[in-house]
């Protein structure tokens, strides 16, 4: 219910499952786990890839030994080479971690903003309000380029360039104009 008389919204417990269409894929590494005694987590080298690979090995269970096989590329030399460089797996927990906990904050912040701007702002506008840790400052930084196009008003500007040579050649030589003859706007307005 979207009622700011609800908020926050702070579950006790984060549970997963798997995204739409994923069961089929789940139940298949389930089933490989059940029969390994050893995993190498080969996901991406960050807490995203980390995060993965440790809440899957936890939905499915998986207790045996865990190994880390690091790489940022996977061409064919950088996996062999991570393969044949194994870390302990246990380093790279708190990596994971770090993902889960951003995404806890991300969904806070996302549940309790969003719904707390619907309700301020029910009945005073005509599009729909969400909030987002990274989706509201890029529409932001958007709607600040697009009106910086639309409010665009030309301003006539200078360049100085000159043509040299000897008896080698010719070149175009373009001045490099020194911050105090410019304007605010970092032109050079004046001839």
């Amino acid at each position: 219910k979207w009622d700011a008389d609800l908020l926050p919204i702070i579950p006790q417990e984060v549970k997963y499952k798997c995204a739409r269409g994923k069961n089929e894929q789940f139940k298949a590494i389930k089933a490989c786990l059940k029969r390994a005694s050893r995993v190498v987590i080969a996901t991406d080298g960050d807490r995203e890839g980390e995060a993965i690979a440790r809440i899957c090995l936890e939905h499915a269970g998986y207790k045996g030994e865990l190994a880390r096989a690091w790489m940022t590329s996977t061409d064919e030399e950088t996996v062999q080479e991570a393969l044949s460089d194994l870390r302990r797996a246990d380093n790279y927990f708190l990596l994971g971690q770090a993902a889960r906990g951003r995404a806890f904050t991300d969904w806070l912040l996302g549940m309790n903003v969003s719904r707390a701007l619907a309700s301020k702002l029910k009945n005073k506008t005509t599009f729909k309000v969400a909030y987002g840790r990274v989706q509201t400052p890029a529409l932001h930084i958007l709607i600040k380029r697009e009106l910086e196009i639309k409010n665009f008003k030309p301003q006539t500007h200078y360049d100085v360039e000159g043509t040299f040579g000897n008896h080698e050649g010719t070149f175009v030589g373009k001045w490099i104009k020194p911050e105090e003859v410019l304007a605010s706007n970092g032109l050079l307005m004046d001839s």
